[in-house]
């Protein structure tokens, strides 16, 4: 006999595992388990239980509502930000335009996207010219 051997606890008085002594709580409604309402611990622990859990509802719901506002004034400031980088757009255009007609031997109606069909054909401020 090892020393190892001597230091083992006696298994006999624990339980099996995957088998715990843990009193379930009658939810059908019907009050008759002697034990919950002897020990009353458990009545109270699922009633804690279900305060806690409709506390954490009500703040997930403010959290959604808070998330919500945020998205909304993001979406707007999005829209901000395109209309403003539209608008840069068109100024730089017009800039290039003039640089482009004080050119020698370039037409005083010269434009930067004369060569580009696709941007002119998209852009609903540019001139519909013909070649």
């Amino acid at each position: 006999m090892s020393g190892h051997d001597a230091t083992r606890p006696d298994m006999t008085d624990h339980v099996t595992p995957g088998k715990a002594n843990v009193i379930k709580p009658d939810i059908s409604g019907h009050d008759s388990d002697p034990k919950i309402e002897e020990k009353g611990s458990l009545v109270h622990t699922d009633t804690r239980y279900v305060e806690q859990l409709e506390k954490r509802l009500v703040e997930k719901d403010e959290v959604i509502g808070m998330l919500r506002g945020e998205l909304v004034q993001r979406n707007e400031e999005l829209v901000r930000r395109n209309e403003r980088e539209r608008e840069t757009n068109i100024l730089i255009r017009g800039l290039q335009n003039l640089v482009l007609r004080l050119q020698p031997g370039e037409e005083p109606t010269a434009d930067v996207l004369d060569g580009d069909s696709v941007v002119r054909d998209n852009d609903p401020g540019s001139p519909q010219r013909t070649v």
